[in-house]
């Protein structure tokens, strides 16, 4: 709900900066039916509901693997602590890109509700070292608003409105990757990567693909190496 009501906010700020004081509003109800993500018959209830009994398998594999090799006590500890912080590191990851598509989604919402004045949005990146390579590339790129933003888990990305007749010129991601310095780029793409970029064996553009995920459907992901050299 913190998700949706922060996208109607950020939503009505962006129109109002463009000139726009009384945007129209979706009543935040409607948007919190339209997404269920925790209904108890929904795809991320059940993934959510996996989480108990795979972490228990891996304590208890670990648990037989200290026996098994005889690992010291303080050896089978510390598998414990990697198995359990991976469990963490799950339900950290699913609550965020819950959050983070709920609010995009209520973001598209707002602009179909005001498609007189709203006629897509943009992909915005943070456009820093962190950024996935793919997240750079869709920096600046313009989408309808029938089209939502499918990108992959634990996303910093957002959307921002394009306003009819509002001209704001923006930096591609592409242009952005290209002023780096030659360091800056090898570390942002790995070493291998860099080196069949610069040898002109695949594009940047060729770097975005979309994977299937049974939560979130088709989502933004990096193009593995090998794809992009076959191709």
């Amino acid at each position: 709900m913190a998700g949706v009501n922060l996208a109607v906010k950020q939503v009505e700020s962006f129109l109002k900066a463009a000139g726009y004081a009384m945007p129209r509003s979706l009543p935040t109800n409607a948007i919190y039916s339209m997404l269920g993500f925790l209904q108890e018959d929904s795809p991320l209830w059940k993934r959510i509901g996996e989480l108990a009994p795979y972490n228990a398998q891996k304590v208890a594999d670990a648990l037989l693997e200290g026996v098994a090799f005889g690992y010291n006590p303080a050896k089978t500890a510390r598998m414990f602590e990697n198995v359990m912080g991976g469990g963490l590191t799950d339900a950290m990851r699913m609550t965020r890109t819950a959050q983070l598509y709920a609010t995009r989604e209520a973001s598209r919402a707002m602009y179909v509700a005001n498609e007189d004045i709203v006629s897509g949005w943009m992909w915005w990146s943070s456009l820093d070292s962190d950024t996935c390579m793919a997240c750079v590339i869709e920096h600046g790129t313009v989408h309808s608003n029938d089209e939502s933003m499918d990108s992959h888990y634990s996303c910093r990305c957002t959307s921002i409105p394009v306003v009819i007749g509002y001209n704001d010129q923006v930096q591609t991601g592409t242009d952005w990757f290209q002023g780096l310095s030659e360091a800056e780029q090898r570390n942002m793409m790995g070493a291998s990567a860099y080196e069949a970029w610069k040898e002109g064996k695949f594009d940047l553009s060729d770097m975005v693909t979309r994977r299937h995920d049974d939560v979130y459907g088709e989502m933004l992901a990096r193009a593995p190496l090998q794809d992009l050299i076959q191709n």
